[in-house]
């Protein structure tokens, strides 16, 4: 079978082309209600805040202390944002987070951890036992992918939300409650900002397949610059809007089981060479932490802050994608500001092969040498 040689894949943000089927139905998703299907995961969660009429003069939402601030900019409109702490690992300093539900009795509690380690069966009956039966409780799913067995409702309030534009070709979000149903005259099915976010992707997938199959550093450039351009316009409408067919039924074909299993392997793949750097000024999280994690999109890697963007520099013009996974936009206070200046995050995709990790490493470790010269 023809295959390309690709020299340095990881260049490219978002390989998704070529993704393994499943002809068996075993995505859980496709049973999902059409209607809960929304464009992005803000168009979800702003379709959920309307329709509860949620105001930040009188709602209080729980937010993790390490979270997207653009994405709490927009949050900031319908609700009064309280942190509850993120622990330099990544993990929910669960003491803390049941202290801030106590104390502050929110109407929202958003459940998110970049790793996607979910809570314990005892951790899950606490929120229920301190919780209101009108709580909303928003489970963040935009850095993994879902399976059924780890849908666990709280209670009628409680909704999982995932996007699969991180880690599919596809562009879409699933809002999984079985009792909420979005008003009609709440949702929009079609507009102008519906049509300019397909076309981008639908640009963006072409300009991807041409870079596969030439390895031209043009597409690669044009493909940043488009995942940049539908980047900055998803999820910012004004109206919540539903998702396209076409995604909605073509993620439906993808065996999310296999690629799930392969993004975790790559993550470990990631720490087995990066732990033969064995230097101080980079760290990795521990292969049982990875094996426990959700990890579909990125590989996160500490890096030690006065080095931090020189790497990310030096990986650039080697051709590897490698940058920090947010920066503070906007200034919230007890946000957890070490966190995010203190890793760099390394693509998780379906094409990333062991030999491209072998030459992420081997770039790192020359850097590592010409760094003590």
């Amino acid at each position: 079978m023809f295959r390309y040689k690709i020299k340095h894949p990881i260049d490219l943000i978002r390989p998704f082309i070529l993704q393994p089927l499943c002809w068996k139905g075993n995505n859980f998703l496709t049973t999902r209600s059409r209607k809960k299907f929304f464009l992005s995961f803000g168009d979800a969660i702003t379709c959920i805040l309307k329709q509860y009429k949620c105001s930040p003069e009188k709602d209080i939402v729980l937010m993790p202390n390490f979270f997207c601030t653009e994405t709490l900019t927009v949050i900031s409109r319908f609700l009064n944002i309280i942190f509850y702490k993120i622990n330099d690992d990544f993990s929910i300093d669960t003491k803390n987070y049941f202290e801030q539900i106590e104390r502050h009795k929110p109407r929202v509690i958003w459940n998110y951890n970049f790793l996607g380690i979910p809570f314990t069966e005892a951790e899950r009956k606490k929120i229920k036992d301190l919780c209101a039966e009108e709580t909303i409780i928003i489970e963040d799913a935009a850095h993994y992918i879902l399976h059924q067995e780890e849908i666990h409702a709280i209670n009628s309030h409680h909704f999982y939300i995932d996007s699969i534009r991180k880690h599919s070709s596809f562009l879409g979000s699933h809002l999984i409650n079985a009792n909420f149903i979005p008003q009609k005259d709440m949702v929009e099915n079609w507009n102008i900002y519906k049509t300019k976010a397909c076309f981008y992707r639908l640009t963006q997938n072409f300009i991807d397949f041409c870079f596969y199959f030439s390895n031209a550093k043009l597409f690669s450039i044009l493909g940043n610059n488009i995942f940049l351009t539908l980047n900055d316009i998803i999820g910012n409408y004004s109206r919540p809007t539903l998702g396209e067919n076409v995604s909605y039924f073509g993620y439906g074909l993808l065996d999310l089981q296999k690629i799930r299993k392969h993004n975790k392997n790559l993550a470990l793949i990631y720490n087995h060479y990066f732990q033969k750097l064995k230097t101080p000024l980079i760290k990795t999280l521990p292969n049982e932490v990875i094996k426990k994690s959700r990890l579909t999109s990125y590989y996160p890697l500490f890096v030690e802050k006065s080095i931090l963007r020189l790497l990310e520099q030096y990986l650039e013009k080697n051709g590897i994608f490698a940058s920090q996974l947010w920066k503070i936009e906007n200034y919230y206070s007890g946000l957890n500001e070490n966190l995010y200046d203190s890793f760099i995050v390394f693509p998780l995709t379906w094409l990333i092969q062991e030999k491209e990790i072998i030459y992420s490493y081997k770039k790192m470790k020359e850097f590592f040498q010409n760094h003590k010269q």
